[in-house]
């Protein structure tokens, strides 16, 4: 099963769910037996993910870019500008 784009849109206009049947094998006491599982592959109140403002990109929860994303613009343009600026004057020393 592939999604689609459609498969998307419906999941946040109808805010419903769609489920996947997963074949895994499972083990008890030495005996191992085939198992289906139920899946949620896709839902509107996922909440794993941060979503970045104006975009259809996303970052697990944790990483070190959602600060920046979270922070005021004009907080991170002030601080990129004096950035550069410490690194023209050679008072900062840029990493790569």
């Amino acid at each position: 099963m592939q999604l689609s784009e459609d498969d998307y849109k419906r999941i946040i206009e109808v805010s419903g769910r769609i489920l996947k049947k997963i074949h895994t094998f499972k083990s008890k006491l030495h005996d191992v037996y085939p198992e289906v599982k139920n899946k949620v592959v896709l839902a509107h109140d996922d909440d794993k993910r941060f979503i970045l403002p104006n975009t259809t990109k996303t970052l697990p929860w944790g990483h070190c870019d959602i600060e920046f994303y979270q922070t005021d613009p004009s907080f991170n343009i002030k601080y990129a500008i004096g950035a550069i600026n410490d690194i023209a004057e050679g008072t900062l020393k840029m990493v790569i």
